[in-house]
């Protein structure tokens, strides 16, 4: 009876052990991911303060926290409204 509380008593100790390693590891092996966005302004050439909006929109930097997945094309401008 004595051998089999030791032996249960070393399997506990080992199985607690063991898991706490393993928890270290997932977390050692975790990578940080960033967030990407990508920002894009359509406007009406006919809308109040076009010009300044877009003016502003493209001073906007891009938040540290993301990847910028920018394209060459961060404004549009439509002439007419669409039906």
């Amino acid at each position: 009876m004595r051998n089999v509380r030791l032996l249960i008593t070393v399997l506990l100790v080992t199985f607690v052990f063991s898991e706490s390693g393993a928890q270290e590891t997932v977390q050692q092996d975790m990578k940080y991911r960033r967030s990407s966005i990508y920002s894009i302004l359509v406007s009406h050439s006919e809308q109040d303060f076009c010009d300044e909006i877009k003016e502003q929109f493209l001073a906007i930097p891009v938040p540290d926290k993301y990847n910028d997945h920018g394209l060459s094309i961060n404004a549009v401008v439509v002439d007419c409204k669409g039906k």
